[in-house]
């Protein structure tokens, strides 16, 4: 967290025209911890004053409560009971763990990605692993980042950097090995939200990953009571998700995006960008 902090610091140092702009920070997935840490430093400092809020999508905030609350999801959300990790011929169908509801083939197609459940499908119906697209690629990411314009934009010296840009993970063995912060980022959240930081979680249902029910079960644990019923968040006509707001804590608003998976913003694109739009930065969204 200090290092993070003093790199937000660092930065305002050296370009301090932009304390002028509202400062939001965002992520997924393990960012949560970075991020809840990170906000929590802000509001305790008080600096920059131009903070206005964390958005979090599918944060990785409890390792035992995500663990306990699989199986439950499967069941609960997907009606799943029957699975295993390991493909039994022609009798199992391959499930990708970041979005269930994706049919898509992975790095490898006996990926640990995969959960395995009973095929139940017509042969016609099932699509030969090479011609399913991909569940999800850092090729156009790495395509974007070694643009020469992008790399002038970050002011990437590629002189001294003359390789493209790639996922770290891929290039260095140890990537993973690195000590974990604190298992259950519960108090952190507690703090936060108490602070009145405007938060948004949101979360994919269709990510087993960091589900969506052991998510349903950290907000409960906060101990912050709910209002009322959900409400339906539409666009366009049809419902793309419900929100969970708090009597005490109008700051926090706890969202499930349906059919989403891990990454809510590469499955729900629009969906997305109208939530952000209009529960973090509170403008009027293009999409109705």
């Amino acid at each position: 967290m200090a290092i993070n902090y003093a790199a937000l610091c660092s930065f305002y140092t050296k370009f301090p025209h932009l304390l002028k702009n509202t400062l939001y920070l965002t992520g997924e997935s393990y960012a949560a911890r970075y991020l809840a840490d990170l906000a929590t430093e802000i509001q305790a400092v008080g600096y920059p004053a131009s903070f206005g809020g964390i958005a979090i999508g599918n944060g990785k905030f409890d390792n035992d409560l995500e663990n306990k609350a699989f199986r439950p999801f499967l069941k609960k959300y997907h009606n799943l009971t029957a699975y295993s990790y390991e493909m039994k011929g022609n009798l199992t169908r391959p499930l990708w763990v970041y979005n269930l509801k994706k049919d898509c083939q992975t790095a490898t197609p006996f990926s640990y990605q995969y959960l395995y459940i009973p095929e139940t499908r017509e042969p016609s119906e099932i699509l030969k692993y090479e011609e399913k697209p991909f569940c999800g690629s850092e090729e156009a990411i790495r395509q974007y980042f070694s643009r020469p314009d992008v790399l002038e934009a970050l002011h990437v010296d590629t002189e001294l950097n003359p390789e493209e840009w790639r996922i770290c993970a891929f290039i260095k063995p140890d990537f993973f090995n690195y000590t974990s912060g604190e298992e259950n980022q519960l108090p952190v959240m507690r703090t936060l939200v108490r602070s009145k930081t405007k938060v948004l979680l949101y979360w994919g249902d269709a990510d087993a990953v960091t589900n969506y029910f052991a998510a349903y079960l950290f907000v409960r644990k906060l101990k912050f009571k709910v209002n009322g019923t959900e409400e339906l968040l539409r666009m366009d006509g049809s419902v793309y998700g419900s929100a969970e707001s708090f009597k005490d804590f109008p700051n926090l608003l706890f969202v499930r995006v349906l059919d989403a998976g891990h990454m809510v913003p590469l499955d729900e694109p629009e969906g997305a960008l109208k939530l952000i739009t209009e529960r973090l930065l509170d403008q009027d969204s293009v999409r109705k």
